[in-house]
């Protein structure tokens, strides 16, 4: 397994955004990224429902416009959201401005989202 951290330099890039949080108790948090798909969120959600398992789905804008009741399945089972990006845009491609505006769009559309 390969545990990949954003880089230092990214995250000074965009500091008003959360990356790390304490936490003193040995805990394993669980995340899914570029969600919500029908063909992998539905399958994850009813695994992580066998197993008693909450996680976090960091879900983009414009699949969640589509899927909104994949969302509401997500929150509904006990598992939070987190945004990641409306359109799904390289940060490394495009101008700061540019993909800051695409996460506050993203954060528009998905609930619970608006203090991340």
């Amino acid at each position: 397994m390969q545990i990949v951290k954003t880089p230092k330099f990214v995250q000074s890039l965009f500091s008003s955004l959360v990356w790390k949080k304490e936490n003193s108790k040995k805990e394993i948090y669980l995340t899914f990224d570029d969600s919500p798909t029908p063909e992998f969120t539905l399958w994850i959600l009813n695994l992580l429902s066998r197993l008693n398992i909450k996680a976090t789905f960091f879900c983009v804008g414009e699949s969640s416009e589509k899927h909104p009741e994949i969302i509401d399945k997500i929150l509904n089972n006990g598992h939070q959201i987190g945004n990641h990006t409306y359109s799904h845009m390289n940060g490394f491609l495009c101008c700061k401005k540019t993909y800051l505006k695409d996460i506050e769009k993203c954060k528009n559309i998905l609930p619970n989202t608006n203090d991340i």
